[in-house]
Parts: C-alpha cells; sequence; structure tokens
C-alpha cells in the first residue's frame, strides 16, 4: 500500500481520482486519522477530499464488518429484474423454436417489455445451469 504521506500529496495536487483498488485505503486511513492521530472529522475529510457524510459511512461500515465494509460494493442490478420466474417459464419453452431477437419481440408484444436479446440468451443460460444437465 502507499503511503499515506504520498496519498496526501496527490491529493493535493489536485489527482482526486483515486483508483478503485485505493478505496479500502483512503477510507481506512481517514478512520485512523480521527481515532489514533486525534484530527477533527472536518479536518481528516478535508485532507482527503471527501465529505464528513463519507466518513460517518465508513465509520457504520467499519463498525458492522471490520475492514471487509470498507470495500466498494459493485453497482447495478443484482439480478434479472424484468424476467422473473414466472416469464422464464413462458420463455423456455419458447426459446426452443424462437431466437433470442424473436423473443424479445414476443415479450414487447405480449407483455409490453422491453428486454435486449443478449439479456434473454443470459437469463436462458442461467436458467439452463440452475437447471443441471438435461
Amino acid at each position: 500500500m502507499p503511503k499515506s504521506s504520498t496519498l496526501i500529496a496527490l491529493l493535493s495536487q489536485g489527482l482526486r481520482e483515486i483508483r478503485r483498488e485505493l478505496c479500502i485505503f483512503v477510507k481506512y486511513e481517514l478512520l485512523r486519522r480521527v481515532w489514533v492521530d486525534g484530527y477533527s472529522v472536518a479536518h481528516a475529510t478535508s485532507l482527503f477530499a471527501l465529505s464528513r457524510p463519507t466518513f460517518y459511512a465508513a465509520q457504520t461500515s467499519w463498525e458492522q464488518a471490520g475492514i471487509v465494509g470498507l470495500l466498494p460494493e459493485p453497482t447495478g442490478p443484482r439480478h434479472a429484474h424484468k424476467l422473473t420466474e414466472e416469464l422464464m417459464g413462458q420463455l423456455q419453452p419458447l426459446a426452443k423454436t424462437l431466437s433470442p431477437p424473436q423473443l424479445a419481440q414476443w415479450l414487447q408484444e405480449e407483455h409490453h417489455l422491453t428486454v435486449h436479446p443478449r439479456s434473454i440468451e443470459r437469463a436462458l443460460a442461467r436458467s439452463a445451469k440452475k437447471r443441471g444437465p438435461s
């Protein structure tokens, strides 16, 4: 890990975009500055060009999960929210005779859902993987 003085120097030079891998280090160092070095929250957050709510969120994450809580969480949907189990049950038999673009068109016409054909391919592959080899 880089030294905190190096990181502060980079930040003071205006390089505020920190790689994702350094996110945990920055949050840890922010917490350490307040807890160990006795900095005020306002001073520590200004050193790292972060907001006070970021400090309090990091503190809560640390208290709940330790250092793992400081890892950035993935963004975006966690599951296929349009292609429900019920819809997949309808799509699977149709997938034997229709292509993904045709299935996307069927979903648009029958269910008023716009789903990219590649999303349908991935959902069908996940579904087949869950069922196992047939």
